[in-house]
């Protein structure tokens, strides 16, 4: 549930998802045979019915949000700010590089681990997760303006890639 929400950004449709995430799941259990990952077949099929809705949502006519101005916020509302922040900047990136970033910092997934949900070999992941870091740190505003120290390691954690699984 929590890698489509990421990924759709919405919880009623990440509700959506899940289901037909189970349902051709349970379609496809014959065919799975045994040999590999679970997870990383699961996860296959949970990127593969979020890239779907993507599509069909990006074919839908969108409201204009009039370009959310993004500034420093006291209290309860400046984590919800923050959250604006990042899943706007998130949804710029490219639907892979937000899924490979989204495996391996919510997940904590080894690279060896994204290859086979993603379909790329463990190297062209690690190449894919530093571009993807890279474009997301270009898009997020100043973080010393925007988040507080212990939102600050998150981001330092996501951003700049701390470790090199």
């Amino acid at each position: 549930m929590w890698t489509a929400y990421h990924l759709l950004s919405d919880r009623e449709e990440a509700a959506d998802a899940v289901q037909e995430i189970f349902l051709r799941a349970y379609r496809a259990l014959d065919g799975f045979g045994g040999e590999g990952y679970v997870g990383a077949w699961i996860g296959r099929i949970v990127v593969n019915v979020c890239v779907s809705l993507l599509r069909a949502r990006a074919a839908r006519p969108e409201a204009d949000h009039g370009g959310w101005e993004w500034g420093a916020t006291e209290g309860r509302y400046a984590q919800a700010e923050q959250r604006m922040v990042l899943t706007a900047a998130m949804a710029q990136l490219d639907m892979q590089d937000r899924a490979i970033l989204l495996l391996r910092h919510v997940h904590g997934l080894s690279s060896q681990e994204i290859g086979p949900v993603v379909d790329l070999p463990a190297n062209t992941v690690r190449s894919r997760l530093a571009r993807a870091r890279a474009t997301l740190r270009a898009l997020l505003p100043d973080g010393d303006s925007l988040f507080d120290a212990g939102d600050k390691a998150i981001m330092v954690r996501l951003v700049d890639g701390e470790d090199s699984r």
